[in-house]
Order: structure tokens, then sequence, then C-alpha cells
């Protein structure tokens, strides 16, 4: 009786993890496909800038299974960029985080690195930090789906 029972929790724990590593394995989106087809935006007009010159942020492919964004100003000059994962999150739900910044004005980079922000499938507002009232005075950045 009892190495049925152990065969049969050694079982079961294969299939656990199995089936953990699969979801595992699939819950970060990793192209623009798929970015598309989960109704997950890759281009972005920031709100309330304080220079009003909008920033746009766009999301492609980087390098391996990486996302990579890149924020350029009006006149097409790259103010930040770096890496972000989109991953699924509760229910229809996405965690867009800023996983890496290579290039952004020394404080924006340092604040900014490793925020996140949780969306649903098809939202059309995108922020980063805590506040109402970004750039004036609160410390976020504010996007709507462009």
């Amino acid at each position: 009786m009892f190495s049925y029972q152990i065969a049969f929790l050694t079982f079961w724990t294969a299939l656990g993890l199995s089936a953990f590593e699969s979801v595992s394995a699939e819950e970060c989106l990793t192209t623009p496909q798929q970015l598309l087809e989960n109704k997950v935006g890759d281009r972005w007009k920031e709100l309330h800038q304080k220079d009003n010159q909008p920033l746009f942020l766009t999301i492609s492919a980087g390098q391996g299974n990486e996302l990579q964004f890149v924020g350029k100003k009006p006149d097409g000059s790259t103010w930040i960029s770096g890496a972000v994962s989109i991953c699924s999150f509760a229910g229809n739900n996405y965690q867009v985080k800023l996983d890496r910044i290579d290039k952004a004005p020394l404080f924006v980079g340092l604040k900014l690195r490793g925020m996140s922000d949780t969306i649903p499938a098809g939202s059309s507002h995108l922020k980063f930090g805590a506040g109402k009232h970004c750039g004036n005075p609160d410390p976020c950045i504010e996007f709507s789906k462009e």
C-alpha cells in the first residue's frame, strides 16, 4: 500500500510540475505578434509632459525572448530605452515591468527601473509610478494607447 501511495504522489507531483512549467513558459509575451494577439498595446503616447514634447513609447522584439522599449521625443531623438517584460497576471490582466533601462536621463532611469503597472487586455492607459498628477508634481509617467 505504501509503494502505491509513493507512486501516486510521484505521478501527480510530476504532472503538476509539468503543467507549471508549460504555464510559466507561456505567461510572458515575447513577440510583437503576441502583444497584438493579447490586445496589449505596442505604441503609447505620454500624457501630462512638462516640456510640451510628448514621449512616444514603442515596444518591439529585443534580443532572445526579450521585448525592448524605446521612448522618442517628437524630433525623433531617443529619450529612454531598455527592456520590458509583459506577463499575464490575475486572469485577463498583464503586468508591464521596466526590467532594464539602457538609456535615460540619469535620475529618470534610476527612478523608473523596476517600476511596473498592471493593465487589463485592451487597456488604453499605462502608468509607471504613483500619484494623480504625473509630471506636476507627482513622480510618475503616464501613457495612452496610440
